[in-house]
């Protein structure tokens, strides 16, 4: 049982971390360019699921209430309403824009999306999975340690307010609220779409990293025609940009080079040969048969990376927050609350002088998880779970 004076447990977000994820849905994402028929098609063969992925809501012509039972494949057209087609559209674009999905995920120290470059991922290409958009300047600040040869490059976009404005209003100009009418034609428009929801998630400051897999997949490839090509070495490209970048003085005020978004699609794209674009499964070293495990286990590499920087990060915050006194058998723990954006600390000390091990002690080594950090508090209103 629980003591009366025993120090609750609390949990704090602490990274939040998506592979091969599709943020920008997978409409005008596709690995192949596919009409917005076709689109209709598939989508709605997928049911509710494919709906959302190929955002068809926001034609205006499909949708589902949520209560049918065939996963939304004969479901009645949804009513839209003016302010649904100004601000709220479909769900992807809700994700991407709207206080209520952006705010918990502010509330994360780190957010980390893993994306699979140059043309080998079929399910999820890499501006989904980055959430690039051709007509976005938001900078990301390119990350000079690369500690593995797999990734191709990590970049880190800085926290800013876009992501608090209004859904519907342009987070890279400046200009403010717009007016009805320029906010109907902007919202009509793909492009501007996309731009507003891949700005509105860099606001909440990324750490993207693009993972070259095409060594690992188990798949001859075919290069492509010297006519047909700008660069033999789609790495020397990015190597080339930096040169450049660097030597004309784009660079922040710590000397780290910054890359658009837009400029991202030309660098992570391209390729000097054409793979079998199976890098969504073999990044995630997919191993749900003997099979699936043979084909992709050369993936392994990258989920262990990923697992060795989410290990060390909780750990790192560990240390930030914790404080053991061995001599006295006591434990001081200092617990940090995000309460901007990462920004913001409010530190509490806790502090146990009764013999023995407390039972904040016992709860907090079985409470910690890689998605979040368990500390000991004050807060007498919680209860530590069962250890």
């Amino acid at each position: 049982a629980i003591g009366d004076d025993a120090a609750s447990v609390v949990l704090h977000p602490n990274a939040f971390l998506t592979t091969a994820t599709p943020h920008l849905g997978v409409a005008s994402h596709t690995y192949l360019p596919i009409p917005r028929v076709a689109e209709h098609v598939i989508g709605r063969g997928m049911g509710t699921t494919g709906r959302d992925l190929f955002r068809l809501d926001s034609d205006l012509t499909s949708g589902s209430d949520g209560d049918d039972d065939d996963d939304g494949k004969n479901a009645p057209p949804r009513r839209f309403s003016f302010a649904d087609y100004v601000n709220g559209k479909d769900l992807i674009y809700k994700m991407s824009t709207e206080m209520r999905f952006l705010e918990p995920l502010s509330k994360f120290r780190h957010r980390v999306a893993y994306a699979n470059a140059y043309r080998t991922d079929f399910q999820v290409p890499t501006d989904t999975a980055a959430f690039l958009s051709s007509t976005s300047d938001y900078p990301h600040r390119l990350d000079g340690r690369i500690r593995e040869e797999f990734v191709a490059t990590v970049l880190h976009t800085e926290p800013g307010d876009e992501w608090k404005g209004n859904e519907a209003s342009s987070s890279d100009t400046g200009r403010g609220r717009r007016s009805w009418r320029e906010t109907l034609s902007a919202s009509s428009s793909k492009e501007e779409d996309l731009r507003v929801m891949s700005s509105k998630l860099d606001s909440l400051g990324w750490t993207k990293v693009f993972v070259d897999v095409r060594d690992r997949i188990p798949l001859p490839s075919v290069p492509i025609p010297k006519p047909l090509l700008k660069r033999r070495d789609s790495r020397a490209q990015l190597r080339d940009f930096v040169e450049e970048r660097t030597e004309t003085g784009g660079a922040d005020k710590d000397g780290k080079v910054l890359v658009e978004s837009r400029e991202l699609i030309d660098l992570m794209n391209p390729s000097e040969r054409v793979h079998f674009p199976m890098g969504h499964t073999v990044m995630v070293a997919n191993s749900k048969s003997d099979f699936y495990a043979r084909v992709n286990g050369e993936g392994k590499p990258v989920m262990d990376a990923m697992a060795r920087e989410l290990v060390a990060d909780v750990m790192e915050m560990e240390e930030a927050a914790e404080g053991w006194d061995n001599g006295r058998g006591a434990m001081t723990t200092t617990t940090t609350t995000e309460e901007k954006a990462g920004v913001g600390r409010v530190m509490t000390e806790v502090t146990e002088e009764e013999e023995g091990m407390s039972m904040a002690q016992q709860c907090l080594p079985d409470c910690c998880s890689p998605q979040g950090k368990v500390a000991a508090e004050g807060d007498k209103d919680q209860d530590c779970p069962p250890a």
